[in-house]
């Protein structure tokens, strides 16, 4: 899981020179509670048991499973 501190180090930079993903609890972060988790949209099944939404925030992109 993902802290600020964590969150921080990797925003903080002109560029990342690197991809990442940081998992996160769903309600516990206000953003992905109050912006990420009501915006509408379809999930894609992309297997038996999963399915995905992407949202995007801003210049941040997340992925709903």
């Amino acid at each position: 899981m993902i802290s600020a501190k964590t969150r921080k180090e990797l925003t903080d930079h002109q560029s990342t020179p690197f991809d990442y993903i940081l998992g996160c609890r769903m309600r516990r972060q206000k953003e992905i509670r109050e912006d990420v988790l009501t915006r509408g949209g379809r999930f894609e099944q992309v297997d038996e048991k999963l399915q995905v939404k992407e949202v995007m925030v801003d210049d941040r992109r997340y992925i709903i499973c």
